[in-house]
């Protein structure tokens, strides 16, 4: 990867805000706003920037709940698992992981108990190739 203390400064300031401007962005780093442009356009380029998006409080939508599923899958199913689960409009973030019990991380959000448990009962414990599902519901969010 071609990235230099520059592009990282510039990928920290966005981390934190990807609506920064690219004239305080230039005022941070010491660089001239076509410099901060043209980097950010090469981060874009190297797919280092995937998109720009927003984080939202879900709660304040209407989803009460935000929990954490823990779901393991049989041997060699995970990817195909975790595309299932992720075209659910509950899942807000999903993670395929090795080297521990569970195989896929995914936060999901709903709007009470009742649509939760109906979300990870009958749509998500009952895939083919699931084994366990365990939860952690989430209580706090700190930025």
């Amino acid at each position: 990867m071609n990235i230099d203390k520059l592009d990282q400064k510039i990928l920290n300031i966005l981390e934190k805000d990807s609506r920064s401007a690219l004239k305080e962005m230039a005022i941070k780093t010491g660089v001239s706003t076509g410099t901060v442009t043209n980097r950010i356009k090469k981060l874009l380029t190297l797919k280092i920037i995937k998109k720009f998006t927003i984080s939202l409080n879900h709660r304040k939508l209407g989803y009460d709940i935000l929990a954490i599923l823990l779901i393991e899958t049989k041997y060699q199913q995970t990817e195909e698992v975790a595309k299932k689960i992720a075209k659910y409009p509950e899942v807000i973030k999903l993670y395929v992981c090795t080297g521990g019990v569970y195989d896929i991380i995914a936060l999901v959000k709903s709007q009470n108990m009742e649509d939760y448990s109906i979300f990870k009962q009958k749509k998500v414990s009952q895939l083919p190739d699931i084994e366990k599902v365990k939860d952690l519901m989430i209580t706090d969010e700190i930025d």
